[in-house]
């Protein structure tokens, strides 16, 4: 259990409307840290690789959609070999190219001037 009387400056570094660790600077974040790793009950277990894998597992949560951690045993080459190129729904493009080199540059172009000259009129593109 951290010390009251320790914690106390920083909870005047809290404001009413922000949740009390978006409240906190840089400094008085370092200072919670060493907070918990001295003070904690079990302070042992507060490795700084415990708390750096905490941290990730945070800011991952707090990212919402779009990151995410992924395991390291994927094939060594790319598993995206082909350039998509799609309209979706309300007007939106969808281009994924495969390897992002100049020999795919003219198939680029020609997706391009497919969304331009469509029917249907484009109001965004997605690069993915």
């Amino acid at each position: 259990m951290p010390n009251l009387p320790t914690l106390l400056p920083l909870l005047g570094a809290l404001t009413a409307s922000a949740s009390p660790v978006e409240s906190l600077d840089q400094p008085s974040l370092q200072e919670a840290f060493q907070n918990l790793r001295s003070r904690y009950i079990r302070s042992h277990e507060l490795t700084p690789l415990t708390l750096n894998r905490a941290a990730l597992t945070g800011v991952l949560a707090s990212l919402d959609f779009g990151a995410e951690l992924l395991q390291n045993d994927a094939p060594t080459t790319p598993h995206l070999t082909q350039f998509a190129s799609n309209t979706l729904p309300g007007g939106t493009a969808y281009l994924r190219p495969a390897t992002f080199s100049s020999t795919e540059l003219p198939t680029f172009e020609s997706a391009l001037q497919e969304f331009a000259t469509s029917a249907e009129k484009i109001h965004a593109l997605i690069l993915d």
